[in-house]
């Protein structure tokens, strides 16, 4: 939850207890809200440090406290959706962000989450439910991604021109419009439309979306837009993990292939629950040539998946080029077994 969410929510939740007068009630609920506040920034903390497990607990304090109203529960719920999703456990982040949308506040945020455990699990038909869902919000929105997949490429345009354009959508929804025009590979004329939209696009001083253009520029193999993009969303937010996958697989690309590993330590150092990480700094070692740590992070890697999920799938197949490479076959073969399970 962003900070001004939060100081929002403090002075939601404490201004009623200022104006109350001073009864047994209003000095139950004022303790009350005092230990619920503890708790929750708490919680806030330990996220921030990447101890979930210690999160959810505060968490569950929190929780217990009585009389909680439904902002509160809906705080709650939307706190434990984001530890859970650090913790790779999706069901539980899924189930917490439904229960999170209770209350109007935090119903784009959760929705938002939702969307982006269902990009990263593959799950079509339930990103599809999420943007129906958003589409009560802005009608827009839900046309631009019913158009993309009609493939009617100018309509769509014009209408992604609007969400760039709205300001009661979010950073994070503009991205995923960027990201959902990328997945079209538009032929050339749309290309060019595009591309005159990147200014209004660059205008919105944000990382998630400078790290949507990074990923449409590097997937039409233009490294030096790709890496621009990548580093301006550092400059907005310093050690983003998706910049720093971004300038990686940049670099990659570009075979310069020990700054991309450097930029995969990092990310793994800042976020060492994050399977991607994992993924991208054994194939930093692998194309370094140290393929025992490549061999180590595969296998760290796996620990932080899900059996057939999609981090899974791509940490196998990254085993299976790996033993290809030391000529273990057979085991290069039973790699490729568990990625198409």
């Amino acid at each position: 939850m962003k900070l001004k969410g939060i100081i929002a929510l403090c002075l939601i939740l404490i201004g009623p207890v200022l104006l109350a007068q001073k009864d047994s009630t209003a000095i139950s609920a004022s303790v009350n809200l005092k230990r619920f506040m503890t708790f929750y920034f708490e919680s806030i903390k330990h996220r921030a440090m990447e101890n979930p497990e210690l999160a959810l607990k505060a968490l569950e304090a929190a929780n217990r406290i009585g009389d909680l109203n439904q902002e509160q529960l809906s705080a709650i719920a939307y706190e434990q959706g984001k530890n859970y999703v650090l913790l790779q456990d999706f069901d539980r982040a899924t189930r917490a962000f439904e229960l999170a949308q209770s209350h109007p506040d935090f119903n784009a945020a959760a929705q938002t989450s939702l969307y982006d455990i269902y990009h990263q699990q593959g799950a079509d038909e339930n990103e599809t439910i999420v943007v129906q869902t958003r589409s009560k919000i802005d009608e827009d929105y839900l046309q631009y991604y019913e158009l993309l997949e009609q493939g009617v490429m100018d309509q769509a345009l014009m209408i992604l021109k609007n969400i760039i354009n709205a300001e009661d959508l979010t950073h994070e929804t503009k991205a995923q419009a960027v990201e959902a025009f990328a997945a079209q590979s538009p032929e050339k004329q749309y290309q060019e439309y595009f591309d005159r939209l990147v200014p209004k696009l660059e205008r919105t001083e944000s990382a998630p979306v400078e790290v949507a253009l990074g990923r449409y520029f590097l997937d039409r193999l233009d490294i030096e837009k790709a890496q621009k993009h990548g580093k301006k969303a550092m400059v907005y937010e310093p050690n983003n993990k998706d910049a720093l996958m971004l300038l990686a697989s940049a670099a990659y690309a570009s075979g310069d292939y020990p700054s991309g590993l450097q930029h995969a330590e990092m990310a793994l150092a800042l976020y060492p629950a994050d399977p991607r990480c994992y993924l991208m700094a054994a194939k930093g070692y692998r194309y370094t040539g140290v393929l025992d740590l490549a061999e180590m992070q595969i296998l760290s890697g796996l620990e932080f998946t899900l059996a057939g999920s999609n981090h899974y799938r791509l940490l196998c197949l990254e085993a299976a080029s790996l033993y290809k490479d030391l000529g273990r076959e057979k085991e290069a073969e039973l790699w490729l077994d568990k990625a198409h399970q």
